[in-house]
């Protein structure tokens, strides 16, 4: 599962934080809350400059990242853009092992 945070979110939504994996994320289904996923990471970390081995990186929940820049696969920094992401495991798709 993949969620944004955008700069014109609703009331009931939010951004994850590096360390928050492991949480529960839940959806509302008419009245009732269930349980939807289970966080697994978050973009970044960003950098204000595309130099690989800079250690200036930080975590963020960011809304607009164009002009920053985000570590990739290797320590190589790519433009980022647009709204920062939330990755979630969903839980329906693995009940059978639950």
């Amino acid at each position: 599962m993949q969620a944004t945070f955008d700069a014109n979110g609703g009331n009931n939504e939010c951004h994850l934080s590096f360390g928050d994996s492991g949480g529960a994320v839940f959806i509302k289904d008419a009245s009732i809350w269930k349980l939807a996923g289970i966080n697994l990471a978050v973009d970044g970390p960003y950098n204000t400059t595309n130099t690989n081995g800079d250690t200036n990186a930080f975590n963020a929940a960011i809304f607009d990242a164009t002009g920053l820049y985000e570590k990739s696969v290797g320590d190589v920094c790519v433009p980022a853009s647009g709204p920062g992401s939330f990755y979630a495991t969903r839980v329906s798709a693995h009940v059978s092992w639950i």
